[in-house]
């Protein structure tokens, strides 16, 4: 059995726009997929770009090094405040 759907037009914000085309892409589905998804199923997780990040930041810290983001807040807000 096919599910019935509808055409329709919807106005996005554009960097909304850009990050939906770009998960699309990502995952390998169109943005219309993606979309109704998202709206079917709010709570799911998108793994792939997750695990992408977490690439991306890894490779970060080896290049960089360790970071304290909590130390570097602590040192930003007193000197905000000093």
């Amino acid at each position: 059995m096919q599910t019935q759907t509808v055409r329709t037009t919807v106005n996005f914000d554009y960097n909304l726009y850009r990050q939906l085309t770009y998960d699309a892409a990502t995952l390998g589905t169109s943005l219309s997929r993606l979309v109704n998804d998202r709206l079917l199923n709010p709570n799911l997780i998108n793994t792939k770009s997750s695990d992408a990040d977490w690439d991306f930041f890894r490779k970060m810290a080896k290049k960089y090094g360790s970071f304290d983001s909590d130390k570097a807040l602590r040192e930003e807000r007193d000197r905000d405040h000093a």
